[in-house]
C-alpha cells in the first residue's frame, strides 16, 4: 500500500529517493559483509594471532583470510534479521574473549 501511494504521487523525486535506500535484505547483507571485512575484524584477528603465537610460533604467519574462513561463520538466519555468529578455536580459553571482542566491534 505504501508503494502504491508513492507511485501515485505527483512528485517523482519521492520515488527516486525511496529507491536509493535499497531494501532491508540488501542492507542487512551489506552490513554482514562489512562485519566480515578485515577493516572491522583486524583488531580481533591481531589479538588472536598474538595469543596463539605466544604459545605456538607457527601462528606468527597466520593470515586474516585463513583465520576468518576457518574460525568464523557470520550469516543472517534465513528469512529473518537475526545474525548468527560462530567462532571456533582449539584453545577454549580464547573463545569467550574473542566473541566479546567481536560483539564490542
Amino acid at each position: 500500500m505504501y508503494l502504491s501511494n508513492l507511485s501515485n504521487s505527483s512528485n517523482p523525486g519521492i520515488i527516486a529517493i525511496s529507491a536509493l535506500g535499497g531494501n532491508k535484505a540488501d542492507n542487512l547483507k551489506t552490513e554482514v559483509g562489512i562485519l566480515k571485512s578485515p577493516s572491522v575484524l583486524m583488531n580481533v584477528f591481531e589479538f588472536v594471532k598474538k595469543e596463539k603465537s605466544s604459545k605456538n610460533q607457527q601462528f606468527k604467519n597466520l593470515r586474516f583470510k585463513t583465520w576468518e574462513e576457518g574460525a568464523l561463520d557470520i550469516e543472517l538466519q534465513k528469512g529473518t534479521t537475526i545474525l548468527n555468529l560462530a567462532y571456533r578455536d582449539t584453545d577454549k580459553n580464547l573463545v569467550l574473549p574473542v566473541l566479546n571482542k567481536i560483539s564490542t566491534t
